[in-house]
């Protein structure tokens, strides 16, 4: 029995490595996004200026005239404004109350 029950599981490893492998690839590697055409905003005070940002993983890690590289997914952000790393400090989460104020008068 176990013999028979071995040759149908060495049967279906082929199978099972054609299906696995695209899937454990595509985890592997992650498509790095490429923005280009974007106004970007570097919170200097500088006027816009237009800009490709690269990204890998959760950071920026090229702004400028830079070139795509084979299997970027680039995304064309034509027409609209790029502001990394800007925070949103006037939030009203869990711990606000209303009427208060973190404004000095």
């Amino acid at each position: 029995m176990a013999t028979g029950m071995t040759r149908r599981v060495v049967r279906a490893l082929p199978v099972f490595a054609l299906i696995a492998a695209p899937i454990l690839l595509a985890a592997q590697s992650p498509a790095t996004p490429l923005i280009i055409n974007a106004a970007v905003i570097d919170g200097t005070g500088s006027p816009s200026r237009l800009a490709l940002v690269r990204f890998a993983k959760d950071r920026i890690v090229d702004v400028g005239r830079i070139a795509a590289r084979p299997g970027e997914t680039v995304v064309d952000a034509r027409g609209l404004t790029l502001a990394p790393g800007f925070i949103e400090g006037d939030s009203d989460g869990p711990t606000s109350r209303p009427g208060s104020s973190t404004v000095d008068d």
